[in-house]
């Protein structure tokens, strides 16, 4: 079926330390490497240490291709990378002069602006069961790598607003090994024309096929130490799930399914007579408050209780998305 072809597992992933941390890290192991009070082998596992990619999440993406050129196409909040400010760079910047003090002001004003474009530093490709059990390894064309460097409104990716949580990678603007690496390992894309506004009416059957964690991943293998950060080591298979629409309006920008979705769903796409209607942003829940041990409510605490409903938008603002995508890569080429 061409839609288990066409989801790719993808697991951004990114260092729990601020820039300005590691770079402290960094100072002290040459001091003490320096001192003697840590041995080259002591100061290398400090050194790992620091830069370890230690937060990771997991996610399902469309692989999509459009007038020769591939692309990428997910939920908004599966690669932003909402922790990322351009004000963690400030200290170190050279200069204390007015000038540079200026340039700093003008940063800390753009700080919000940044973060909310702000993309996961490096994505991996979540390998399969078929790889796993072929004893391939993951190499350097199974991941993306600096996508937000440079200006954004030339750059290979593109954000919808964060209620309608789109996203759109181009994998030809700057490296196409990517994509050709997806191409060599089974995954064929779909085109543009098997996008359809949205769903015909309520009550239509639904599936959606994506990587949901509690099910979708087989297991995890031990690699090599020295692309331990470089890869994911999940192997996982696409698993299927059927519903029906039970909630959509001409207005809205978005639907429900009433469909099974977990985390790890986002970025599915759902599917209705061949055609993608939607992409699935978030798993309905509703707010519990928490009770203290006296059995008050006590301060706002809550837990989100799960609910087998999917939010969906609609596949009108995915071409939308990748056509505006489209036209920054046009300009590359």
């Amino acid at each position: 079926m061409k839609w288990k072809k066409a989801v790719v597992h993808i697991e951004p992933a990114r260092s729990s330390k601020s820039y300005t941390e590691m770079k402290k890290i960094h100072e002290e192991v040459v001091n003490d490497l320096e001192s003697g009070h840590l041995t080259q082998e002591e100061a290398q596992k400090r050194m790992h240490e620091s830069i370890s990619r230690d937060v990771r999440f997991q996610g399902t993406a469309i692989f999509l291709h459009h007038n020769s050129l591939r692309y990428l196409v997910t939920a908004r909040h599966v690669v932003h990378d909402e922790k990322s400010h351009i004000s963690d760079y400030l200290d170190v910047l050279p200069g204390d002069d007015h000038a540079a003090k200026e340039y700093r002001e003008r940063l800390l004003a753009y700080d919000n602006e940044y973060a909310e474009k702000a993309i996961f530093n490096m994505i991996f490709l979540v390998p399969s069961l078929d790889d796993a059990l072929r004893g391939i390894n993951p190499g350097i064309r199974d991941f993306l790598m600096n996508l937000g460097a440079g200006p954004y409104d030339l750059g290979p990716y593109v954000f919808s607003s964060p209620t309608v949580d789109l996203a759109v990678i181009s994998l030809d603007q700057r490296d196409s090994s990517f994509a050709d690496s997806l191409m060599s390992r089974g995954y064929r894309p779909v085109a543009l024309a098997d996008i359809a506004d949205g769903p015909a009416s309520e009550t239509g059957d639904v599936f959606s096929v994506g990587y949901p964690g509690s099910v979708s991943v087989i297991g995890k293998r031990m690699n090599d130490p020295a692309m331990a950060d470089w890869s994911s080591n999940s192997f996982s298979l696409p698993v299927f799930s059927y519903g029906r629409v039970s909630m959509t309006h001409d207005k809205l920008p978005f639907f429900w399914c009433d469909l099974s979705c977990y985390p790890g769903s986002s970025g599915s796409p759902i599917i209705e007579n061949g055609k993608l209607i939607g992409v699935v942003s978030e798993q309905a829940g509703q707010p519990e408050p928490i009770l203290n041990e006296s059995g008050g409510q006590g301060e706002a605490r809550y837990s989100l209780t799960r609910i087998p409903f999917a939010k969906a938008t609609k596949g009108k603002f995915v071409r939308d998305l990748l056509l505006e995508q489209e036209k920054k890569t046009r300009m590359k080429f």
